[in-house]
């Protein structure tokens, strides 16, 4: 007994470490701002749920309003994105911690990762992946920001986690209750990221069957319980449809991107999955194998090994044919992004950080006098890789969007206005400014303390008419790109900043603004 409660408080412990190891990136280093427009999506559309709306209304002059991945209508203003993700992020919001929301799944994910580890293997192998979690700044980083990632990754775990307790529960009552749990973390997986989903559904069931084997009884039990979440996932999705592009079927993704399919824009992108394939695997290989623990062609090195060292144990194939099938089928895609890593195959993170921690767990261990020396060598050899990779993070934020963004706020702050318009202008980079300082808008722009607008001149009059009374300013900021990981700009120095009152003269509105100011 006494055992277990020490279990426990230790359990706790990982779990706020966790919590509050991320929230101090989000806080210290992110600048505790969205910053990618994915970001800014999820956070705009988190806002309007927290503010009890399902979309947000529009503007006469939404060219003054507009953002990237955002639809934005006279009407109304959305997400392109399915609500999974901002409907989680909206208590954190209402609570003025958006940050709350991805931390705590990332400290719940990591807590199952120890329960998986402990339930297929034994104590070793779940404290050593956990410590293999927490070592990796794309896992934490990943945990930090506002992209939805890991809230996928969490509910694809979870999702496993319930299978696995479906398939051998002891009772039928048990099996069904864990089944309908097993539907609703994968549904709303579901309405988060709809293709991982379907591709960690894939692994799960992959993994499930490796574990438990395939009999017919607590399978079909399995999938006739899940059917219940997933049409409520699927109503939910249809419902935010309708409410927002106006048609249950009709996606705003789709009403944002109308051009844009599996394969890309045609002349724009790959025009086809061979070329995607060809492209993509490489990509993947490489950004995982340098972005994980910063070991550059190690970091895959104990999955792939696991097969070979243990090459009768279920897990073994289980774990890296579900990573690598995963990987494989997102190479499809036409797109790939290293923001943050290599983001879009984050998903099968729990799946390589199980199989590492096995690996690490079968080498050789030495005699109890020498462990603690060895333990202490190898952990200095590999936390090298770590240190070196959330240095160059740490960096590479401070100067891309993040950098930008925190510098941009700052401007703002210093400046401590009150019931004012700032119109800003940016040049080429209007887009990244002004998704910095677009959050900071009410959801209802009339009711904006200070409402951040982008420069169009020719609604300059019309838009300080919708807020009448207040002072109006310009706000000139110029940027210089530095060189990046990417294949556009995404870094950039903030080198100007400059405040230009508006007149309130009316005749200037569409005078001297008119051309530029």
């Amino acid at each position: 007994m006494g055992e277990q409660s020490n279990r426990r408080q230790y359990l706790w412990l990982l779990f706020l470490g966790t919590v509050l190891l991320c929230v101090l990136l989000n806080r210290l280093v992110l600048g505790h701002m969205p910053h990618g427009w994915d970001e800014v999506s999820y956070h705009f559309q988190g806002q309007v749920f927290a503010d009890g709306r399902v979309w947000a209304p529009g503007s006469p002059h939404i060219e003054c309003f507009w953002n990237a991945n955002v639809v934005n209508r006279i009407d109304k203003r959305f997400s392109k994105y399915p609500p999974g993700w901002p409907l989680l992020l909206a208590p954190a919001m209402a609570l003025r911690a958006p940050e709350l929301a991805n931390a705590c799944l990332t400290g719940l994910t990591v807590i199952l990762l120890w329960h998986l580890a402990r339930r297929w293997w034994g104590e070793r192998e779940a404290w050593i992946t956990a410590a293999l979690a927490l070592l990796s700044p794309f896992f934490t980083f990943m945990g930090s920001n506002f992209l939805s990632h890991m809230p996928c990754a969490a509910l694809l775990l979870s999702g496993l986690w319930a299978m696995i307790r479906s398939l051998e529960a002891p009772s039928a009552r048990t099996g069904w209750l864990w089944a309908l749990a097993a539907g609703a973390c994968i549904a709303w997986a579901g309405l988060i990221r709809p293709y991982s989903a379907i591709l960690g559904l894939a692994g799960n069931v992959w993994i499930a069957a490796w574990m438990q084997g395939l009999q017919v009884r607590p399978w079909l039990r399995l999938g006739l319980g899940s059917v219940p979440p997933a049409l409520a996932a699927l109503a939910i999705l249809l419902g935010f449809n309708a409410a927002t592009t106006g048609h249950p079927l009709l996606m705003g993704y789709t009403q944002y991107s109308p051009d844009l399919n599996f394969l890309g824009v045609t002349g724009v992108h790959r025009e086809s999955i061979l070329h995607n394939v060809a492209a993509n695997v490489p990509q993947i290989a490489r950004g995982l194998s340098r972005h994980i623990w910063g070991t550059p062609w190690l970091d895959l090195l104990p999955l792939l090994l696991l097969p070979l060292i243990r090459p009768c144990e279920r897990t073994s194939w289980a774990l890296t044919g579900a990573a690598a099938l995963f990987c494989l089928a997102h190479s499809l895609y036409y797109y790939f992004d290293f923001y943050y890593g290599p983001r879009l195959v984050f998903e099968t993170m729990p799946w390589i950080l199980l199989g590492s921690g096995r690996t690490i767990a079968l080498l050789p261990w030495p005699s109890r006098r020498l462990r603690v020396a060895v333990i202490a060598g190898v952990a200095g050899v590999l936390a090298l890789g770590p240190v070196r990779l959330y240095a160059l993070l740490c960096d590479y934020y401070a100067t891309n969007y993040c950098g930008q963004g925190t510098a941009l706020r700052d401007v703002v702050r210093q400046r401590g206005l009150s019931s004012a318009v700032v119109f800003l202008r940016a040049g080429p980079e209007a887009n990244f400014a002004y998704a910095t300082l677009s959050p900071l808008n009410a959801v209802e722009l009339t009711e904006s303390e200070v409402l951040y607008a982008r420069f169009v001149p020719e609604s300059v009059g019309d838009v300080m008419r919708l807020m009448p009374g207040r002072e109006a300013w310009i706000l000139d900021v110029t940027y210089e790109p530095i060189p990046g990981f990417s294949e556009y700009a995404d870094r950039f120095r903030l080198t100007r900043a400059i405040w230009q009152p508006v007149s309130s003269d009316p005749e200037e509105w569409g005078g001297s603004f008119q051309n530029g100011g």
